[in-house]
């Protein structure tokens, strides 16, 4: 459903019409990053006792280390023991200051390791959403009013979205997209290169209402 067109200047919007398959998937996770960034800061109540028991447990591990090469009554040892044929034998033998390197090496390759993970996941998602949208595929008509900024897909005519310009963040640039900010609720894109885009006017008229 259509709804009631808000009244421009003399009842006339600013219109841009946007092709279709104009933004790649690169410029579209550049976009979402404008979102993303508009999200509140999450509240991490429990960040303070996590950081506690780590740094606790560091400051043992390098007093233990240290008193170790004092006195000798502390150590850590880390071995593995292989029984073959009714005989046994260590695999490995680990002492001290090496089996502190192999705990640390181990807690940093598995942050890495979900680092990497995390990032996947997020990129295996974003590429559903950018497959998805179809404004991307068959481009979007922008228009820009007096109390707001509406568009509508040009594979579906009967929908039209419009938000007020006080939820609107601004415009911004990167590389050869324009990017209009529309903070949590997403972004709309023009390309800079665009035929009959009146940039200067439209940054102009932007500008005006933020």
């Amino acid at each position: 459903m259509i709804p009631e067109q808000p009244a421009g200047q003399d009842g006339v919007p600013l219109t841009i019409y946007i092709p279709g398959q104009c933004l790649s998937f690169s410029q579209y996770q550049w976009g979402a990053r404008l979102a993303r960034l508009a999200l509140p800061e999450r509240r991490r109540r429990l960040a303070p006792v996590p950081a506690f028991l780590i740094s606790t447990l560091i400051m043992w591990l390098i007093f233990a280390f240290f008193a170790s090469l004092s006195d000798g009554h502390y150590q850590f040892r880390l071995s593995a023991w292989s029984i073959s044929d009714g005989a046994g034998e260590y695999l490995f033998r680990l002492r001290n200051s090496k089996v502190i390197a192999v705990f640390l090496g181990c807690y940093i390759v598995g942050v890495l390791t979900i680092r990497l993970l995390y990032r996947r996941f997020q990129r295996c998602w974003s590429r559903r959403f950018y497959d998805a949208n179809e404004a991307i595929r068959s481009g979007y008509c922008l228009q820009l009013w007096e109390e707001g900024v509406s568009w509508m897909d040009h594979s579906n005519q009967n929908y039209r979205a419009f938000l007020a310009w006080r939820h609107v963040k601004g415009i911004v640039t990167h590389g050869k997209m324009d990017y209009l900010d529309l903070g949590t609720l997403g972004f709309l894109w023009i390309p800079v290169d665009l035929d009959a885009y009146p940039r200067a006017q439209v940054f102009r008229f932007i500008e005006r209402h933020m």
